[in-house]
């Protein structure tokens, strides 16, 4: 529906002294208000607006948010008596209106709490925008005395869009956003004591497209896999050969899981022939798999069975192995090995290992042949858990 702007001034008669008058401010655009060519607030385009003005001749301006409209007149506010203005700004779509995204009631500590508490944080909440949105904030103190603090970042990149260490209320203080993003507004205080305040964050769409973009947040935990060993090549003695002609019938891949790692992988592949090395490793596929599976379903909910085993043709066996462990067992001396993850006598497979142990861990691999050599790879990929805010819907 179009219709048209219009905006009411009345000039109230109830003042606090004879010598200033309230002027209410109507209107359903929003706008910036200048009396003698110096600002005295904004109307918002929903709510009326009181202005405190002192009686006589005044020159007011109107003028649009954008800049791109104005009017003005010479106004006469007396004492006692009421006078109603009427500006008219042309047509105004009306289809994207703000939209109340909170309303909040909430204690901003003050520095008496702050520095009695060792691990204090202050107030902080979190909500998404879409690109091309206007923020508007409005608070209020049911406590004048001292002043506030306000941090406005985008989340995660933690870039301050607007910060304030010393105000008393936001009076529609606008924010525009650049591009789609999580945005966190913490809340401190100079004053001694704790304030009291009312908050409320209103956000006005760039286009109809973009009104019911969803501004929620949600503390998710996600998974991503990381690969930790690309498919390597090893060529492994016979115990033979490598007791009386050189080389290693038992070598150690080291791996390095990822912080929070929930499970973790192996693929290998064991046979005789070098010239097949390129031919088998090029069918090595687990990390990328395991990504598939996880994308899919957001979660762990699927078995060992629908990873590829790659092929293989003389046997080998592996052992999962700690620090300590991984040099008794190139050695060959006594040493353990987890069981979890262990396996022997086999050609090829995928492995999967439920538990990380400890963040260095180690797959050793033995010739069980005492003839003749084997070529053995060996690819390795974890799955990490994170726990991150994230727009709600997005994930």
């Amino acid at each position: 529906m179009k219709f048209f702007a219009v905006l009411s001034l009345v000039f109230s008669s109830y003042v606090y002294s004879q010598d200033v008058g309230k002027i209410l401010v109507v209107s359903n655009i929003e706008a910036k208000v200048l009396l003698d060519g110096e600002s005295i607030g904004k109307v918002n385009g929903i709510r009326p607006k009181i202005f405190e003005v002192s009686i006589g001749e005044h020159y007011l301006q109107v003028i649009s948010i954008d800049d791109k409209e104005e009017k003005s007149e010479i106004i006469n506010v007396e004492a006692g008596k009421q006078k109603v203005l009427k500006f008219d700004f042309g047509e105004v779509d009306s289809s994207v209106e703000r939209i109340l995204i909170a309303d909040l009631d909430f204690d901003i500590p003050g520095l008496v709490s702050a520095n009695a508490e060792e691990d204090f944080t202050y107030p902080s909440y979190l909500y998404a925008f879409e690109k091309g949105d206007e923020i508007i904030l409005n608070l209020k103190m049911t406590n004048e005395k001292g002043t506030n603090i306000i941090d406005v970042s985008t989340y995660p990149d933690g870039i301050t869009v607007y910060s304030n260490d010393s105000f008393q209320e936001l009076d529609d203080l606008t924010i525009k956003v650049k591009e789609r993003s999580i945005y966190v507004f913490t809340f401190g205080s100079n004053h001694a004591f704790d304030r009291d305040v009312r908050l409320i964050i209103e956000r006005v769409p760039e286009s109809e497209e973009t009104k019911d973009f969803n501004t929620k947040v949600t503390w998710k935990q996600t998974y991503e896999v990381v690969q930790i060993q690309k498919p390597l090549h090893h060529y492994i003695n016979s115990g033979s050969h490598a007791t009386f002609k050189g080389g290693k019938s038992r070598i150690v891949v080291p791996i390095n899981l990822p912080p929070n790692t929930v499970k973790w992988y192996y693929e290998f592949s064991a046979f005789r022939d070098k010239d097949q090395v390129e031919q088998y490793t090029s069918a090595f596929s687990l990390a990328g798999e395991l990504s598939k599976l996880v994308d899919q379903t957001g979660l762990l909910e699927f078995g060992i069975n629908q990873l590829t085993a790659p092929e293989g043709s003389d046997v080998c066996d592996i052992y999962v192995l700690d620090h300590a462990n991984s040099s008794l067992f190139t050695s060959k001396a006594d040493y353990t090995y987890y069981t979890e993850g262990t396996q022997e006598n086999l050609t090829s497979g995928v492995v999967e290992i439920q538990r990380s142990f400890s963040e260095l861990m180690y797959l050793g691999i033995r010739n069980p042949s005492n003839m003749q050599g084997i070529n053995v790879v060996v690819e390795v990929a974890a799955i990490v858990a994170e726990e991150d805010w994230m727009i709600e819907g997005s994930y």
